[in-house]
């Protein structure tokens, strides 16, 4: 492990690895009790945006803060152990995190494009990662809901040879929708996934962007499922063949879940004009039942949080 991949490790992570959970947080702050030293009021801030940290009480009153490598040396410097950034690589790499696939490429010469990252499927799973799992619980998903729909995919970085445990949602042409905490990716082709009612034929038909929204939502129906057909498009530049699935088909009621920003408007606006073709079929968005955040998962967070 290098200094650039140390530094895309999340401190709130390597935190929660060491048994630091959160005193108070929002969208972009944290405080915990400060893993340096002793205290009873927690002072140890992390920018959840930013990934840095500031402990405002740390040697001797005097503040100190940094990114993710700068705090394992302090870390480790606080338990007398050798503190040197070579030695704080060496610490994080035992800790078995999973790094993001595309920080693993070997750089490229200056001034070259650097290389798409190059990754093959090994083999996939039921979900049973620790690490997934918590991932899953960071954005408000419980694991057995999750487990009804996503499976966990083995996937190798061709050019390191390591191996990744990802979040992976089969598609309807076999690829996979993947994910982790540092990583947004897919393996082709690319495709939507449709879900089927499981009581049968449905009349009504629920279209998502992706599968966090859709699980988030889930969160909220009977036996924590949809009683009714759904597309998740994985891409909204799939938009035009979850069309397909409307058009001259049996629903009465399309509900659209759709980001609250341009492009989901956009595609929105398609989707209505496609609806309007057919008789008797009617568009509901619900993008008011979550607005003002940006998508159902945000909202769902934050409602789990202040509920």
């Amino acid at each position: 492990m290098n200094a650039s991949q140390a530094k895309t490790i999340l401190l709130s992570e390597i935190l929660t690895r060491l048994g630091y959970e959160p005193q108070k947080q929002t969208p972009r702050d944290a405080w915990y009790y400060s893993p340096l030293r002793d205290e009873k009021t927690p002072s140890f801030h992390v920018d959840i945006l930013k990934n840095v940290w500031y402990d405002f009480g740390h040697i001797n009153g005097q503040g100190a803060g940094g990114n993710t490598v700068d705090f394992s040396c302090a870390y480790l410097e606080a338990r007398g152990l050798p503190c040197s950034v070579s030695e704080a690589l060496k610490w994080l790499d035992g800790l078995n995190f999973s790094l993001p696939i595309h920080s693993l490429i070997f750089d490229e010469p200056r001034g070259q494009k650097k290389q798409e990252p190059k990754i093959a499927l090994e083999y996939v799973c039921e979900l049973k990662s620790a690490h997934l799992i918590s991932y899953l619980k960071s954005r408000a998903i419980p694991y057995l809901l999750a487990k009804k729909v996503v499976k966990e995919a083995h996937v190798k970085n061709l050019d390191t040879g390591r191996i990744y445990p990802m979040i992976a949602l089969r598609n309807e042409e076999g690829g996979y929708e993947l994910r982790n905490e540092f990583f947004k990716g897919s393996i082709a082709p690319k495709e939507i996934t449709f879900i089927r009612n499981p009581k049968g034929v449905a009349t009504e038909l629920h279209i998502f962007e992706g599968m966090m929204d859709y699980l988030s939502a889930c969160y909220y129906q009977e036996q924590h499922e949809f009683h009714a057909d759904v597309v998740i498009l994985n891409s909204i530049t799939n938009t035009a063949k979850a069309l397909a699935y409307i058009k001259g088909y049996h629903y009465q009621k399309i509900y659209t879940w759709l980001d609250n920003d341009a492009a989901g408007i956009s595609t929105t606006k398609t989707i209505r004009e496609a609806v309007t073709r057919e008789r008797g079929l009617s568009l509901i968005p619900m993008n008011k039942s979550y607005a003002p955040s940006k998508d159902v998962n945000a909202w769902h967070i934050n409602n789990c949080k202040n509920g």
